[in-house]
């Protein structure tokens, strides 16, 4: 299907949350996956809980990086893991340059932390830093939406409308890790749009480590709802389609309280 005739149909599926009758919004999450399902042919991943280190001509150090990444927040490595540099690179079947390069950036990015003569962990957050981090994410990431929300186009409405539906099969399968990977991939989409790098880096080394322990503490707590949560997200890109950056604020304000009781245990955090 061309671009133009994609874009039509995104149009007719993303209908603003005014613009719909009650029945048609109790369908609304159906009609968004059965769209992005039969007009731009969508497949979720496989689902794995191994680690990924099939290399591609990327630069071995990125992929290494997008690798270690994913499986820190799929639960593969767990805050308190020891990633060791000769390890990693037999697993990799690589040098060691590129290794010590991924631990690095994955160093810079928060998610792990590396102690001298010892090698990198991945980083335990104590509760006050986990606190610090959700309000840092509380008070910039609203504003970098808000950027985004100004450059919205047709091309990365398209993006985001994949991404849903990656989001919403996670959901259906209750699978918090694959929720928490699409998740942060749709964040990213829309902190790029933003323009600002700087604001997309902080963020990124701002809620990576916090997913990273969102999945450690999923097997002693409730599980969170991830269809409302997934749901949540449909509207906040609604509401930015619709230049109500303020709302999407509020959605986001909604999120990250929600994420801190998750992590909390639903314990008083004020």
């Amino acid at each position: 299907m061309k671009l133009g005739a994609r874009m039509v149909s995104v149009a007719l599926v993303w209908k603003l949350p005014h613009e719909l009758s009650p029945a048609n919004k109790a369908s609304r999450a159906r009609a968004v996956r059965e769209f992005v399902g039969e007009e731009m042919k969508m497949e979720a991943p496989a689902k794995t809980t191994l680690l990924d280190t099939s290399l591609t001509r990327k630069a071995l150090s990125k992929q290494i990086v997008d690798s270690l990444q994913d499986a820190v927040i799929n639960g593969v490595y767990k805050p308190g893991d020891w990633l060791v540099e000769r390890k990693i690179a037999e697993l990799f079947k690589v040098s060691s340059v590129p290794v010590r390069e991924a631990l690095q950036e994955l160093c810079s990015r928060g998610l792990l932390t590396k102690y001298h003569h010892r090698g990198c962990m991945v980083t335990k957050l104590t509760d006050d830093e986990i606190r610090q981090l959700v309000e840092l994410r509380a008070a910039l990431e609203p504003k970098v939406i808000e950027w985004a929300g100004a450059k919205l186009n047709e091309q990365v409405t398209a993006e985001l409308v994949q991404q849903l539906e990656l989001l919403f099969k996670a959901a259906d399968a209750n699978s918090l890790p694959e929720f928490f990977s699409h998740d942060l991939e749709l964040h990213r989409i829309l902190w790029r749009l933003s323009g600002n790098k700087y604001a997309a880096a902080t963020l990124e080394t701002t809620i990576v480590p916090l997913f990273a322990t969102g999945q450690m503490v999923q097997n002693y707590r409730k599980m969170p709802d991830l269809k409302h949560e997934a749901n949540r997200h449909l509207l906040l890109i609604d509401y930015l389609r619709a230049g109500q950056t303020s709302k999407a604020s509020e959605i986001l304000q909604d999120t990250a309280a929600e994420f801190r009781r998750h992590l909390f245990h639903d314990r008083a955090t004020t």
